[in-house]
């Protein structure tokens, strides 16, 4: 298969990603590191439709402003609505994640 200029760039974005999400995940005591993960995970299920689940592999590299207003939005649109703590816990999350 023939690499394209786009799969390194990919590959380096990834790598960035995967050590954001250490160097986050290593900042939380080891008792809320399962939390975070699981809201980091729900994130992915509501961003990509439910095709996704794994925080590792998601552009987070491509995730700005609009796609945190997105997310909140279709948060507070999913019936059985989630608690307000879920959802300000899964917003709190991946604005971490974002900074690092």
């Amino acid at each position: 298969m023939e690499e394209t200029i786009e799969q390194p760039i990919v590959a380096q974005q990834r790598a960035a990603v995967r050590e954001a999400m250490q160097t986050y995940m290593l900042s939380l005591r080891p008792t809320s590191r399962a939390n975070i993960a699981a809201s980091l995970s729900r994130a992915v299920r509501i961003m990509s439709d439910n095709r996704m689940a794994d925080p590792l592999e998601f552009p987070w590299w491509a995730f700005n402003r609009k796609a945190m207003l997105g997310l909140r939005a279709l948060i507070l649109e999913i019936q059985p609505p989630f608690s307000i703590r879920t959802v300000c816990h899964t917003l709190t999350s991946v604005r971490s994640l974002i900074r690092e």
